[in-house]
């Protein structure tokens, strides 16, 4: 409305001013040349006012221009990495060994540990030495261990006890008569001790738990006793193989190096051995014998 206010006044100021012009001269009939420079400039300065008010109003009714402001910068949060630190119990192999799906000899073997294989203890069994492990890097990831077969990083009595459930236990029915093979293997040494190393390998059906050896050197006049309830043979101050236990087919290495061996050598010498395996610990059970003449 102020825009067509303004152009009406000037339209009639320029009407006004031409009509004065020809009442003031009627007879002529043109308009005076400097008269019309000076109407022309006069329509110039108003039309200039007119656009400039018409932009000041436009600038004052217009929507105020919306203000960018920056987003607030937010600081990083780093996260630490934290390497976590191997504990618990941990076993390493002292030789190849057999791994099973229970803690017994008669349970089948799942896997075999070589020799430096580090697997994480898990629980403990309440008979027979065995410890439930985990294994890593194979498709078996648990299974059972005998535990003399290997060093640990930390008492295993800190493993919590694992006591099989007695319906679970499979009932062996023997079909082969007990009974085992012996033969001699080696003669070791380490430092001033020496010892003989017997491989021994159980065809029955009976498990053996434990042995006793009489060692009879008729040339010095010495008679050694030992027994175990392992089965270990050294090679020298190195054990070579270690089990709880003899069960059907398999076979093991026994030595007198642990619990009585020579304090001379007795190479040359003729020896007689007489070995008794016995189907529970501490030499109890059902008992075989068998004697082995040899010269190391």
């Amino acid at each position: 409305m102020k825009i067509k206010a303004i152009k009406l006044i000037l339209t009639s100021t320029l009407i006004f001013m031409l009509a004065a012009c020809t009442s003031l001269s009627p007879i002529q009939t043109t308009v005076d040349s400097s008269s019309l420079g000076t109407i022309v400039a006069l329509s110039v300065q108003l039309t200039m006012s007119a656009a400039t008010l018409t932009s000041v109003i436009s600038q004052q009714s217009a929507t105020p221009a919306a203000t960018n402001t920056l987003p607030a910068t937010e600081t990083p949060t780093v996260t630490a990495t934290v390497t976590p630190t191997p504990n618990g119990v941990w076993l390493t192999m002292i030789q190849n060994t057999n791994c099973r799906s229970g803690p017994a000899t008669y349970m089948p073997i799942v896997l075999t540990l070589g020799q430096g294989t580090s697997v994480e203890g898990i629980a403990r069994s309440t008979i027979n030495d065995f410890v439930y492990v985990r294994v890593i890097d194979t498709s078996v990831h648990y299974c059972w261990v005998y535990s003399p077969a290997a060093t640990h990083t930390s008492d295993l009595t800190r493993l919590v006890q694992y006591t099989p459930v007695p319906t679970n236990t499979p009932t062996i029915t023997p079909t082969s008569p007990a009974g085992f093979t012996v033969s001699y293997n080696a003669l070791t040494s380490c430092n001033s001790s020496y010892s003989i190393r017997l491989f021994i390998k159980n065809p029955g059906d009976v498990v053996w738990q434990s042995i006793k050896m009489v060692i009879v050197d008729s040339t010095a006049g010495v008679t050694l006793t030992s027994s175990e309830n392992s089965f270990t043979g050294y090679d020298g101050c190195t054990v070579t193989q270690t089990q709880g236990d003899l069960s059907t087919g398999e076979s093991g290495l026994v030595s007198n190096f642990d619990s009585n061996p020579f304090t001379y050598n007795p190479a040359g010498h003729p020896l007689v051995v007489t070995v008794s395996l016995y189907s529970e610990k501490d030499l109890a059970g059902t008992v075989i014998t068998q004697s082995l003449g040899f010269t190391p």
